[in-house]
């Protein structure tokens, strides 16, 4: 079927990586343990597997479960390894979910359109997000509206942001306009704030730009601030974080 001849394709870049990683398993440190490398090359098949057979309950979790084998691999691994095994997860990201759509019998699926779309979405496919939530400061965004500001729309955040923390770490990510999980896809990459590695998907949720993972564990959560920026904070320790508009 052409759904897994396209995934196929993007499976043998990643498991070639990995493989050839866990080839040395018993040497270099730098190099994926076999056991992890043998892992995650099953949890990629199953990506596979279930894909070209339309069950994308399945492979959505067989996914969320490769980025999570990635993401506890020892700190100890090459760097440039992991990011090209993320990066072919990243395309698998942006793949799946319509490919299995095509492999799958059509069903019938009710869309929320509207001004409320972007709020709605992240609902919609089982996916709660808590948006209420106070910030370290005690300041409860979830009630915050911003009033007479002009509204955000997902396309105006499509594209390359600088992430970084304050008087700390920097870099590029990507927020992409493939929809996955009930969010969008993004791109993470490693270089990023501490806390950031397993974040592969963005929502828009009400006023908060949030990002996290396919679990929909939040890492971070932002607001706009003015002249396309945000400002926010990283969930686990309340540290000050912005995101603004690649160029700014």
């Amino acid at each position: 079927m052409t759904a897994r001849l396209s995934v196929t394709a993007l499976l043998a870049a990643i498991v070639a990586a990995g493989a050839l990683a866990g080839c040395g398993g018993s040497g270099s440190p730098k190099l994926i343990p076999a056991d992890s490398a043998e892992a995650l090359d099953g949890s990629i098949q199953e990506v596979a597997d279930a894909t070209a057979a339309g069950d994308c309950g399945a492979a959505e979790s067989a996914l969320a479960t490769a980025e999570n084998q990635l993401a506890a691999l020892p700190r100890a691994v090459d760097t440039q390894l992991k990011e090209r095994i993320a990066e072919g997860l990243q395309q698998l990201e942006a793949t799946v979910p319509a490919q299995c759509r095509e492999a799958k019998p059509k069903t019938t699926e009710t869309t929320t359109t509207g001004s409320s779309h972007s709020e709605s979405r992240s609902h919609g496919s089982g996916v709660e997000v808590d948006i209420g939530r106070p910030d370290n400061r005690g300041v409860d965004w979830g009630h915050d509206r911003h009033r007479g500001a002009p509204p955000v729309n997902d396309s105006d955040l499509f594209g390359d942001w600088t992430l970084g923390q304050e008087n700390g770490s920097t870099c590029t990510i990507e927020l992409k306009n493939s929809e996955w999980f009930g969010g969008y896809s993004a791109y993470v990459p490693a270089g990023c704030p501490d806390g950031f590695f397993s974040a592969n998907r963005w929502v828009l949720s009400g006023n908060q730009l949030l990002l996290t993972d396919t679990s929909n564990t939040v890492f971070g959560r932002f607001r706009a601030s003015g002249g396309g920026r945000w400002t926010g904070y990283r969930e686990s320790d309340g540290a000050r974080l912005y995101l603004n508009p690649k160029g700014h």
